[in-house]
């Protein structure tokens, strides 16, 4: 009786072993990140959209901080703010000449699922909403106006990932920021850290 006690002991203890031995397993797919990143905007906009007749630089460098917290190796959630880049515009609208540009930023939370390929190499999607701020400046002729607006849409993209070390990764991305008519994409290249 007595050495089925001790040898039920022993199990329990090796149960408990074998139990720590996987948390820094799990530990690792688990936590939080920070990163950042740059490439180029591209603004699927037309001059008509915006002038009566004219031309508009819809191409611009875009860049994005982001930070957030991977639930399991294949969920997370991911918080962003993004410079969408600043757009020139000349051309008539009323009648008049007129020039100008327009700067969109964004802050955005979207959803990640990662499914890795090897164990450093893993591509991810990602699908959420998004909060864009947009500053216009017009000039025509002496008279100088600006206006801001604020609205919030839908955002998706997928990328690719490579882990470095268990610390620091490399990143290239596509991202869609959705509008109804004349959406953003987001072309970029970044690291990450993950704690």
């Amino acid at each position: 009786m007595h050495y089925i006690k001790v040898k039920g002991v022993f199990a329990a203890l090796g149960m408990a072993l074998s139990m720590a031995a996987a948390v820094p397993a799990l530990a690792a797919d688990n936590g939080f990140y920070v990163g950042g990143s740059a490439g180029t905007t591209k603004w699927n906009i037309g001059p008509t959209d915006v002038l009566a007749t004219g031309s508009i630089e819809n191409n611009d460098t875009g860049y994005k901080i982001f930070g957030g917290y991977d639930f399991t190796k294949n969920w997370g959630l991911e918080l962003g703010y993004a410079d969408l880049g600043k757009y020139e515009f000349k051309g008539t609208y009323g009648g008049a000449s007129v020039k100008g540009d327009v700067k969109i930023t964004a802050y955005s939370l979207v959803g990640v699922g990662t499914f890795p390929i090897t164990d450093d190499l893993a591509v991810f999607g990602k699908l959420g909403m998004y909060s864009w701020d947009a500053k216009a400046s017009v000039n025509s002729g002496s008279i100088n106006n600006s206006a801001t607006g604020t609205s919030s849409n839908g955002l998706y993209g997928v990328g690719m990932k490579f882990n470095f070390t268990d610390h620091f990764s490399v990143r290239g991305e596509w991202e869609r920021f959705h509008d109804s008519s004349n959406p953003i994409d987001l072309i970029s290249v970044g690291v990450a850290y993950k704690f």
